[in-house]
């Protein structure tokens, strides 16, 4: 039995992937060496040079990496296919950029001892440490505000990194109607309908590239992927 699933949407990551996957297996090592787990990679339409590391990484690392392609650059449907093809019972979802061993290691105690089935990994509350810039940061706290107002959000984030009780959080998943960049938040938004408790951990978010996002392409997915979740939530 599979313990963990470490999860990672992957898409024209070739400048980090590979030294970032092997820090993560490293850190495993060190910090968690009795925990079955497994490194599973969903590719997104990448068309760099992501797809031959990966293979690379695979050979080098067979009995912990696997990896999953999807034809087309979708984020939020390779963190859908992150939950839906991972085995192990508990799954974190990371980004190559952004992670955290001890927030895996918090988690899944938390999860374990607490009854939980999802842990977020929060930029924004007390005791995170957000070192984005300011214009990043002012988006989620403008976005945040947005869904406390429009769907009562009781949490302080709802992207970045995540832990989830498989079992528990697969329903939802399958209940989701977006699949973009708001996929994270409506399956946050359905865990906390449902009832499944959620708990927030504060983390630091340091970027270790030159974000990719275009803030204008991404608040114009948003407004039409908002209107599916805000009618679909209330049916």
């Amino acid at each position: 039995m599979i313990n963990l699933s470490i999860t990672l949407p992957v898409f024209n990551e070739e400048q980090i992937l590979e030294t970032e996957v092997e820090k993560i297996i490293f850190e495993m090592g060190k910090k968690m060496p009795t925990v079955s787990y497994e490194l599973l990679m969903i590719e997104n339409g990448s068309i760099d040079g992501t797809i031959e590391i990966i293979k690379k990484l695979i050979k080098k690392f067979p009995a912990i990496i696997r990896a999953e392609y999807l034809p087309v650059a979708n984020y939020g449907l390779a963190v859908k296919e992150c939950l839906l093809q991972s085995i192990g019972e508990c799954v974190v979802v990371f980004n190559v950029d952004f992670w955290e061993i001890d927030f895996i290691i918090k988690s899944l105690d938390i999860v374990k001892n607490e009854e939980v089935s999802v842990v977020i990994g929060s930029k924004s509350m007390l005791g995170a440490k957000d070192k984005r810039t300011f214009l990043r940061r002012s988006v989620t706290w403008g976005f945040n505000l947005l869904l406390k107002i429009l769907f009562g959000f009781r949490g302080t984030d709802t992207h970045g990194i995540k832990m989830f009780n498989r079992k528990n959080i697969l329903p939802v998943v399958r209940d989701c109607q977006t699949d973009r960049i708001i996929f994270d938040t409506e399956l946050i938004l359905r865990a906390q309908k449902v009832g499944l408790k959620i708990k927030e951990i504060p983390v630091s978010c340091v970027e270790k590239r030159k974000t990719r996002l275009n803030i204008l392409k991404s608040v114009k997915q948003t407004v039409g992927d908002f209107f599916i979740l805000f009618f679909s939530m209330r049916k």
